[in-house]
């Protein structure tokens, strides 16, 4: 009982000294927090190509359509570049917003993340519906980790198989090894304060307080997903998946990719590719927000686009 006791009570230091005893929710009118400002994805039908273009055409039918799928705590604003990228090739975007993101607050709050991966559910069948035949997916981190978990459940059994499924920077095991106490931590405090260095495009597009339960619901994520590459998942037959991932990524350990390619190669050793990039960054392919971008960063991102474009346009499935 004593022993126990010291635990609980180094834990609870080390939480309150490293996270500022848990300050209020604070937020300033322009921030996404604010209850006034909302993703302008929550309410503009032109972000989904299921609503953008109602009634397409064989011409239209034909072009490859990217699903993109932001990260924990962000916005589609964390694909924007990618998305300019792409529709100046000719293909088609749908800018997906994640359940309880992008909201008010208290919505992020008190969702839960198969809530956040609705969304991807609803405009995938709405496209194979519609009858695009060249459907892919491209996702950012806990994005990464919400199409997997699909795969687990053979989400795309029974409609139409993605083309291309590529992962950037996907987390399944944290770089903070007091990640695995957030359920513990959760009970001690409710918020995370915000990070005063935020540039002014990352406090418009991105949570600035972190509130204890969604990082709680991040950690079930992520380990129901780990538990379940031991199986391994299965890859649709038509499906080949690139996962990609910053060498030096400072949030997720880079081990999480390998995890991911471990987990699927077992039954399609050829269909999936990994490729760890001389990167620094978490979600490397995001570039407009950040302070200071240099010249490598920037051909990084653009090489890694074109790869994505190349591949999804190749007919060799």
């Amino acid at each position: 009982m004593k022993l126990k006791s010291i635990f609980l009570i180094l834990l609870t230091g080390f939480y309150l000294t490293c996270f500022g005893c848990g300050l209020p929710v604070r937020y300033e009118s322009s921030w996404l927090d604010a209850p006034a400002v909302n993703s302008s994805a929550l309410t503009d039908p032109s972000y989904l190509v299921s609503t953008r273009i109602p009634s397409p055409n064989e011409e239209t039918l034909a072009k490859p359509v990217f699903i993109t799928i932001h990260g924990f705590s962000a916005t589609p604003f964390e694909w924007s570049e990618f998305k300019s990228f792409a529709e100046n090739k000719g293909a088609l975007v749908s800018a997906v917003l994640l359940g309880g993101h992008g909201r008010d607050l208290t919505d992020f709050k008190k969702s839960t993340w198969q809530d956040w991966q609705k969304p991807i559910i609803i405009e995938y069948t709405a496209l194979v519906q519609k009858g695009y035949k060249n459907i892919n997916f491209v996702a950012t981190s806990a994005g990464a980790t919400l199409l997997l978990e699909l795969l687990e459940n053979q989400t795309f059994k029974p409609l139409q198989a993605p083309h291309t499924i590529v992962l950037v920077d996907p987390i399944i095991l944290h770089r903070s090894k007091y990640f695995k106490y957030s359920p513990f931590l959760s009970i001690l405090i409710k918020n995370l304060p915000p990070d005063k260095n935020r540039s002014e495009i990352k406090q418009q597009n991105w949570y600035n307080n972190t509130p204890s339960h969604a990082i709680v619901e991040l950690y079930r994520l992520t380990s129901h997903v780990k538990q379940q590459l031991e199986k391994p998942l299965i890859l649709p037959v038509n499906t080949t998946m690139i996962v990609y991932h910053s060498k030096n990524d400072p949030v997720i350990d880079p081990i999480s990719s390998m995890l991911i390619f471990q987990g699927i190669q077992g039954a399609h050793h050829e269909k999936i590719k990994l490729q760890y990039v001389d990167s620094n960054l978490h979600v490397f392919t995001q570039l407009c927000a950040r302070d200071h971008v240099t010249a490598d960063q920037r051909q990084l991102q653009q090489r890694v686009f074109q790869e994505i474009m190349t591949n999804a346009c190749s007919t060799n499935r």
